[in-house]
């Protein structure tokens, strides 16, 4: 059995199987006895954006000496195949406690489904949320963008080398093609729950669709103009593959406003991860062009005015 996570009493050391950490793509793997919950019945409260859309499956299992449970919820769609996002919630029994924390970055390559992958792994985050501090990473295969999660709380034992005797584990994908901006970050941790300590209200859900800005640089060049840069805005609406831009030109062009959006198929967003963009600018000419997500919230591209002028452009975070 591979080590996943270590809990002491004393000086017992146990060690959990892979249900602690996540190394399965499915809980049934993880070799234990496995029993189907309902949402109600589980402790796990996840309301990430898109989720209402997905497959949902909640299973719970208590380890045989009775020194923890588990509980998992995993969320599937036809988007991918892998799990749009996977939830894993162990407990530990009175006085034991975890001896220290684990990186996501473990997780992450415990995650059989993404073992195969050329997995790029981003720089760790702490931020906070109902249930406490949350250590993330963002990563990213192929064209999917996803974050990965951990966070413990509880009781802390008897010495100082403790992490808490609760674990909270998982990670949420963006559907292949999209962007995993910080505002859908941002609610991807704001939307974990348990029941029994704390959960988001309903009412309260987190949305992707909170502006973001990222700044915008644009570089314009004409037949009789010099290449000069200037500046302006591309907000994006987490997972909805649009929002707007707008940035400001020297005279006679001015404030240019517009859209962009992932190209669709058939009323479906595709898998590309290049946008179009238009805009209109005050002295009534218009802009078009793409641009390319490079990596995460970076993009460059380029478009072209009605009389002729070019334009290249890039954003990030």
């Amino acid at each position: 059995m591979r080590q996943a996570g270590r809990i002491g009493t004393g000086c017992a050391v146990l060690v959990l199987g892979a249900a602690a950490l996540g190394q399965a793509a499915f809980a049934q793997d993880d070799g234990q006895e496995w029993q189907s919950q309902s949402a109600a019945q589980s402790r796990i409260v996840f309301l990430a954006p898109g989720l209402e859309e997905q497959r949902v499956r909640y299973m719970r299992s208590v380890a045989q000496d009775l020194t923890h449970t588990v509980e998992v919820a995993f969320w599937r769609g036809d988007a991918a195949r892998h799990n749009k996002a996977l939830v894993r919630y162990v407990e530990l029994s009175p006085s034991r406690h975890f001896r220290s924390k684990r990186d996501p970055e473990r997780f992450i390559r415990a995650i059989r489904a993404f073992q195969d992958k050329d997995i790029e792994i981003r720089r760790l985050k702490r931020n906070g949320n109902l249930l406490g501090t949350v250590e993330s990473r963002r990563f990213g295969f192929d064209d999917v963008q996803c974050v990965a999660f951990v966070q413990y709380w509880g009781q802390s034992g008897g010495d100082r080398a403790s992490a808490g005797s609760n674990l909270l584990t998982g990670y949420y994908c963006a559907d292949p093609g999209r962007p995993l901006t910080s505002a859908l970050r941002k609610a991807v941790i704001n939307g974990l729950g348990i029941r029994g300590r704390a959960v988001p209200m309903v009412e309260d859900k987190p949305t992707a669709a909170a502006r973001t800005a990222l700044p915008l640089q644009i570089w314009l060049e004409g037949p009789d103009r010099p290449k000069g840069l200037y500046f302006g805005k591309l907000f994006i609406l987490g997972e909805d593959g649009q929002g707007d831009l707008e940035f400001r030109l020297p005279s006679p062009y001015g404030l240019c406003k517009g859209r962009w959006k992932f190209p669709m198929d058939g009323g479906e967003k595709t898998s590309s991860m290049t946008f179009d963009w238009s805009v209109d600018c005050a002295n009534g000419q218009k802009a078009a062009g793409d641009c390319r997500i490079i990596e995460w919230e970076h993009g460059e591209g380029a478009g072209r005015m009605t009389d002729g002028t070019r334009l290249t452009l890039e954003f990030d975070s």
